[in-house]
């Protein structure tokens, strides 16, 4: 990942990840009973999937309202594992960061 971030631009990057989750979707997809689709449109859909993204962005108006909640998180039983991701574009430093935590 450091090389990607290293040497591609936010937009490449940005492509990537699209690209990446594309083919993860299409794969489980296929494992559950799908239909594959055409590999060769694969940078056709992820750019229309950004694209997309965007659109929405600009149009998108939320005001932040923050919930007070009294639930309190609790680990999952000994036999359950949850996995939490998250990512993070620093357009100023060029960098990126991505976060797993596994709880068992």
């Amino acid at each position: 990942m450091e090389f990607l971030v290293d040497r591609l631009s936010v937009e490449e990057l940005e492509l990537f990840w699209v690209q990446a989750w594309i083919i993860w979707n299409q794969r489980n997809c296929v494992v559950h009973g799908g239909i594959l689709k055409d590999p060769k449109c694969l940078n056709k859909r992820a750019e229309e999937f950004i694209q997309e993204f965007l659109q929405a962005q600009a149009q998108l108006r939320v005001s932040r309202i923050e919930q007070i909640s009294s639930e309190v998180w609790q680990p999952p039983p000994p036999d359950v594992y949850k996995l939490n991701f998250d990512a993070a574009v620093f357009s100023g430093l060029g960098r990126t960061g991505i976060g797993v935590i596994i709880n068992s």
